[in-house]
């Protein structure tokens, strides 16, 4: 049987609950702002399938767009073992990438692309 995590929360007293998409990076830096200013206590529940499940459908696979990959790192800070460097540059191994774009909400360069 499945346990409700917000209705658990409920249940011990907290009524500030909240859920977020962990491929959303806005949405999340937004909530949990929130919430830590709150005055009372609250809980943050971060729900998507895991990417490793081989049920989960995946969004096409990403690729770097050289030219504007300026070699900052910035994508690399998730810890996405799809993305790498080479030659100063990042690049992603298509057959590890499974499109979530969290990456791509890193790049100030717009240089993470659909992958065709």
């Amino acid at each position: 049987t499945a346990v409700s995590l917000e209705l658990l929360a409920k249940a011990v007293g907290i009524d500030r609950v909240r859920v977020v998409d962990p491929y959303n990076l806005k949405e999340c830096e937004d909530v949990i702002r929130e919430e830590v200013a709150a005055d009372e206590p609250s809980v943050v529940i971060s729900r998507r399938p895991c990417a490793l499940l081989k049920y989960v459908k995946h969004n096409p696979p990403l690729k770097i767009n050289k030219d504007k990959c300026v070699g900052c790192k910035m994508c690399m800070k998730i810890g996405c073992p799809a993305i790498s460097m080479r030659d100063g540059k990042s690049e992603i191994d298509f057959t590890q990438c499974v499109g979530c774009n969290v990456c791509s909400q890193l790049c100030k360069f717009d240089a993470i692309e659909e992958g065709k």
